[in-house]
């Protein structure tokens, strides 16, 4: 038996210069692969300040989709199209692990542990980091494994062949 009354639809709600706003639908593809995720939301345009001029004055593009005032992703918005016929926004943006898959690197993380080179790699991407994994230091006994690890590939890169490393996913 299907229950009918008392049952609303879940609300979705998007985060953009620091407000937050209804949409008229939301979609979120959150990636298990070496890609980041992606967001897209529509919404009226009618319910931001100003209607398009809040989108010439925006300074911060910070991203947020959430459902029932749940997080489903956060990152930025990167594309904001406004159809003046429908007077609706489309927004669409990436998770903040595209700045992982966007930066290369060519180091050595000589006597650091892998938990060290984790928080290293997510800080200067500014994310943050909580690892757990056993104290194995990088040096004379890895130094070809982290060369080679880091040897212009990018951080997503090398945050996946230490979590293969570790036989953990990230």
């Amino acid at each position: 038996m299907a229950i009918t009354s008392g049952v609303r639809a879940p609300r979705a709600l998007i985060k953009i210069g620091g407000q937050s706003f209804e949409v008229i639908s939301a979609t979120v593809s959150q990636e298990a692969t070496k890609t980041s995720s992606t967001m897209s939301a529509e919404c009226a345009l009618d319910q931001f300040p100003g209607g398009d001029k809040f989108f010439a004055a925006l300074s911060d593009n910070k991203a947020e989709v959430t459902v029932d005032g749940v997080q489903l992703i956060g990152g930025e918005w990167d594309t904001a199209i406004i159809n003046y016929d429908h007077m609706t926004v489309s927004l669409s943006g990436q998770d903040d692990s595209e700045k992982l898959q966007e930066k290369k690197s060519s180091e050595k993380f000589t006597n650091q542990s892998r938990e060290e080179i984790v928080k290293t790699v997510a800080q200067r991407n500014g994310l943050s980091a909580q690892v757990v994994i056993a104290d194995l230091k990088a040096g004379k006994l890895w130094q070809i494994d982290w060369a080679k690890l880091t040897d212009g590939v990018s951080d997503a890169a090398i945050l996946h062949k230490l979590a293969e490393l570790a036989g953990a996913r990230w």
